[in-house]
């Protein structure tokens, strides 16, 4: 320290300003540099999603179709307008397949029957409203159609009987980054998330229904919602 005092004073103010200077610059340069640098990662900082679910399920029996409603909320992360929703639906055997592992977590819709999909915007509430009809006999179709397509059996055409298999639906919800599934018009320009957790979706929930298909003549197709082991007692489907 003393020597660079006696430094100091030998070269005379002169010097002494000029080095002054040239670090002073070399602080803001440094300076500039970092900021450059920092201020992309910090307009990309946001926090986190704590809480991602549904806080109200509804399903209804209506002039012979099925109708359903629910109510998604989330809490933490950013405040957005608008999700694209998913209802789909799978046999019971085939539970978890349609979440793939490899190469990474993700979710794969061309497992799974999707029966509909649309756009839910946050209400007054903070929550997001999705609502979904279809008749009896489509829905059944539907899913045979699906069975069928990933069976190596042939489904029989409507004897009279109880399909074997019951299937369950759930609500997809993919990050709004999500090039794949987030694809509907209307949805925010900006879809920055902040997956901390790196979760393959913003939610991904099955519904607490089971759902079995009924044929007693080619006219008339029943689904029962959670039914009894009585109501399943015709000769299965599928065998």
């Amino acid at each position: 320290m003393l020597t660079c005092v006696a430094q100091e004073e030998s070269d005379g103010p002169t010097k002494y300003l000029e080095r002054k200077t040239m670090l002073n610059a070399r602080v803001i340069v440094v300076g500039l540099l970092f900021g450059s640098i920092a201020s992309p990662l910090l307009a990309q900082h946001c926090p986190g999603i704590l809480e991602s679910y549904l806080s109200g399920i509804s399903v209804k029996r209506e002039d012979e179709s099925i109708k359903i409603a629910a109510e998604y909320r989330k809490s933490g992360g950013r405040d957005k307008a608008r999700y694209q929703a998913y209802l789909v639906a799978y046999f019971e055997k085939d539970a978890g397949k349609f979440v793939t592992r490899e190469p990474k977590e993700r979710v794969d819709l061309e497992r799974v029957a999707v029966l509909h999909t649309q756009l839910i915007e946050k209400n007054r509430d903070g929550g997001y409203d999705l609502a979904f009809t279809m008749s009896e006999r489509e829905l059944a179709n539907t899913m045979l159609r699906h069975g069928e397509a990933n069976s190596k059996e042939k489904m029989p055409k409507w004897p009279v009987g109880t399909y074997k298999d019951n299937f369950r639906m759930a609500i997809f919800i993919p990050f709004l980054e999500d090039s794949k599934y987030s694809v509907l018009k209307g949805l925010p320009e900006d879809r920055h998330e902040c997956n901390y957790s790196g979760s393959p979706a913003l939610l991904l929930q099955e519904l607490p229904y089971a759902f079995s298909i009924h044929s007693y003549s080619a006219e008339r197709i029943v689904l029962h919602i959670n039914g009894l082991p009585l109501s399943k007692v015709a000769y299965p489907l599928g065998r």
